[in-house]
């Protein structure tokens, strides 16, 4: 789409006649309009799945600190907790980021929050997964437990969904 908005924008600048001139022009902007579009829809899609992620690890880690509250001191513990603290935060600021984006009318500011809420949330999953290591170590029967059920989690989600595609 980029590249054809430039090449309408090209033949436009190229042109002496106004009104095909006025043409291109209109079709890039068509283009650079669809192009963007299709940034927003993708960033969303980002959102949706690092939404799914984040949730799903702060389960984990609800189920892994309730294994693990009689070892609330362990340095381990403390310092999942703290990192899990800090998912929470990360992720807050790319709620707001995100936010920000839907009404900000500048493109490129568009993107540019966009890309800020992915990274963020992507620092706060990769911060919430170390926590879950962490308390994978001194909580070694509830991590299994929680494998055996995302295990089956993921099998009633396939078996769900092969369901309705029949």
């Amino acid at each position: 789409m980029k590249t054809k908005a430039t090449n309408a924008q090209i033949a436009a600048n190229e042109s002496d006649d106004e009104t095909t001139k006025e043409e291109y022009q209109q079709e890039a902007a068509k283009f650079t309009n669809q192009a963007n579009d299709k940034i927003v829809e993708i960033a969303n899609v980002f959102e949706r799945a690092n939404a799914s992620e984040y949730k799903e690890n702060q389960n984990n880690i609800s189920a892994l600190m309730k294994a693990a509250s009689n070892k609330n001191t362990d340095n381990n513990f403390v310092m999942a907790e703290m990192m899990n603290d800090e998912a929470v935060e990360l992720f807050n600021e790319a709620i707001v980021a995100r936010q920000n984006a839907v009404t900000e009318p500048n493109f490129n500011t568009k993107q540019a929050l966009l890309t800020e809420a992915k990274n963020k949330e992507n620092e706060a999953i990769k911060k919430q997964q170390n926590a879950i290591g962490l308390l994978e170590q001194i909580a070694p029967d509830a991590s299994t437990t929680l494998a055996t059920n995302q295990t089956s989690s993921t099998t009633n989600n396939e078996s769900s969904a092969s369901n309705t595609n029949t």
